[in-house]
C-alpha cells in the first residue's frame, strides 16, 4: 500500500515536470517570435505567464521535499528525485529568459 503511494507520487512529479518543460517551451517560443516579430501583445502574455512557471517551480520542489522527508528514497528514486530539482532549477531559468526576451520586444 505504502509502496503504491510513492509509485503514484513518483508519476505525478514526472507528469509536473514534463507539463513544467511544455510550458517553458511555449514561453520560449513565443517570446522568441515576439522579438522577431515585434509584437508586443505576444511578449506581454509571455511576461504574464512567468506566474505559472513560479507557481509550477514550487509546487514541483514542495513535492520533492515530502517524497525526500517522507519516505527517505534511495539509489534509483532518489536520483530520479535530484534530477528533477535539477531540471526544474534549469527549467524556471530558461522560463525567466523568456521573459527577458520578451522584456525586449516591449521596450
Amino acid at each position: 500500500m505504502m509502496e503504491r503511494h510513492f509509485e503514484k507520487e513518483l508519476e505525478e512529479l514526472k507528469a509536473n515536470i514534463i507539463r513544467m518543460g511544455s510550458l517553458v517551451d511555449d514561453q520560449i517560443e513565443a517570446s522568441c517570435r515576439s522579438l522577431f516579430e515585434g509584437d508586443v501583445d505576444l511578449a506581454a502574455m509571455v511576461i504574464n505567464g512567468d506566474a505559472d512557471i513560479n507557481e509550477m517551480d514550487m509546487q514541483i520542489e514542495k513535492q520533492c521535499q515530502r517524497i525526500l522527508a517522507l519516505n527517505q528514497p534511495v539509489a534509483v528514486d532518489l536520483r530520479l528525485l535530484i534530477a528533477i530539482l535539477q531540471i526544474d532549477r534549469d527549467l524556471e531559468r530558461m522560463g525567466d529568459i523568456a521573459i527577458n526576451l520578451a522584456e525586449r520586444t516591449a521596450q
